[in-house]
């Protein structure tokens, strides 16, 4: 995937903030402490959940349609569902997320090869795909008065800095119960595939839903300081029931492939595997290869 730019401004900003708050390393959460924790990620479940088709398309090997829903919070959640066209439904299907600055239709964007090489791929491997937007992202950026992202992370706006992370995170929640009303996905057969922040957020999702059965994080930020208590490093132990691929730059310079490793030791679950670059946080084009082989070995 590519980020060009705008990730050197990322990278800029990330090593600021890290440097102001890393002063010390947190040990892993107590069964306590994680206990409070997931209560930012709780939510009610509603079996009559208001959820609008608003959009359809079709494309060589896929229909594509666009959804909107109301979450526990009452403000509107939108995103896209893929499915092909080849193969019988029920599917199993794969949550692609995207990163910081990204949105849910440029996995259907063609001037992103990146993106569009994974979502495509998945396709055509007889995958259903669903993407939303992130909160602040996309559609979504009125939700913060159309301040641009960056500017966020740039003032230090902590409170809605965790809330872009919990608010998508517990979308994603409530789009899988939505997924189990949908008669071509097969419910039991679910991946995510994130990047960079979409990367982390994949991780808390397998760690918080055992219906996630196989998931790839790439380029993800797992920070083990306790500033930033939305890092995979407070969730591994809770990956238990999931076949987990990592993927990391060693030249990373948002998050030490130190934190990486450290994370990773903590997975208690039986199927996992870390493959570690020698590139900084935009990973080689193989990755590609990589994490859909993953997610294509344990859900097919």
């Amino acid at each position: 995937m590519y980020y060009g730019i705008r990730y050197s401004f990322i990278i800029v900003i990330a090593l600021t903030i890290c440097a102001e708050i890393r002063a010390e390393e947190a040990a892993p959460l107590s069964p306590e402490e994680y206990k409070m924790l997931t209560y930012f990620y709780q939510y009610d479940k509603n079996p009559d959940m208001e959820v609008k088709v608003v959009q359809k398309n079709e494309y060589e090997d896929h229909f594509r349609e666009k959804i909107v829903f109301r979450s526990f919070r009452g403000d509107w959640v939108n995103g896209y569902i893929g499915i092909p066209k080849e193969g019988t439904a029920p599917y199993p299907c794969v949550l692609i997320l995207h990163g910081t600055e990204s949105y849910s239709a440029a996995w259907w964007d063609q001037g992103d090869p990146g993106s569009y090489n994974i979502l495509h791929n998945y396709i055509q491997s007889g995958f259903a795909v669903l993407a939303l937007d992130a909160q602040y992202h996309g559609e979504r950026n009125v939700n913060s008065n159309f301040d641009n992202i960056m500017e966020i992370y740039r003032e230090e706006r902590w409170s809605q800095i965790r809330l872009l992370n919990t608010n998508t995170i517990t979308d994603y929640l409530q789009a899988l119960d939505y997924l189990e009303t949908r008669p071509q996905i097969d419910s039991l057969r679910i991946g995510a595939h994130g990047y960079s922040m979409g990367g982390m957020m994949a991780f808390l999702i397998a760690a918080l839903d055992t219906r996630i059965k196989v998931c790839a994080t790439c380029a993800a930020p797992t920070w083990t300081y306790p500033a930033v208590i939305w890092s995979p490093y407070f969730f591994a132990h809770a990956v238990d029931d999931c076949a987990i691929l990592m993927l990391a730059g060693k030249k990373d310079t948002i998050c030490s492939i130190e934190e990486v490793q450290k994370t990773y030791s903590l997975i208690p679950s039986a199927t996992k595997e870390i493959k570690i670059y020698n590139s900084g946080h935009d990973l080689p084009r193989e990755y590609e290869k990589k994490a859909h082989d993953w997610i294509k070995k344990h859900l097919k």
